[in-house]
């Protein structure tokens, strides 16, 4: 089975043995690993963590400012 690596697109033929699956070098598999680490890969449809959190942040500002005043 042939198919292209994920970092690269170099075509592989699908290998068992090779430990770096399904990269074709172990410095694509580290590539990738920094680029999820830097926050340069997301998941499809989830919310920017910033976003979240001001959110987060803001609602609370403002239930503990109620209780102040």
């Amino acid at each position: 089975m042939k198919y292209k690596c994920p970092k690269c697109q170099t075509e592989l033929e699908w290998d068992s043995k090779n430990p770096n699956k399904p990269f074709c070098s172990e410095r694509c598999k580290n590539h990738d690993l920094v680029a999820w680490a830097n926050e340069e890969n997301k998941f499809a449809g989830s919310p920017e963590w910033d976003d979240v959190m001001s959110g987060e942040i803001e609602a609370e500002v403002g239930r503990q400012q109620d209780k102040l005043f």
